[in-house]
């Protein structure tokens, strides 16, 4: 869900993929862009930080599961 130019995210959005992993941020042409959180449905681990060009690129912090 969010916004799009045309056919392809761009401008504030959340995106689900159907493994669970999703995305909370901003696109630039389907890509992960700017701030934004990232988070992998299956092992728990998150970033939240700074992307560029589908990327984490930046400041930003990880979050491991303390169970692996």
């Amino acid at each position: 869900t969010g916004q799009y130019s045309g056919t392809k995210k761009h401008g504030q959005g959340h995106w689900v993929h159907p493994d669970g992993d999703n995305f909370e941020g901003t696109f630039e042409e389907n890509k992960l862009v700017g701030w934004g959180v990232y988070v992998t449905g299956r092992r728990g681990k998150k970033y939240v930080g700074q992307w560029a060009d589908g990327k984490m690129n930046g400041w930003g912090v990880y979050f491991f599961n303390p169970q692996e």
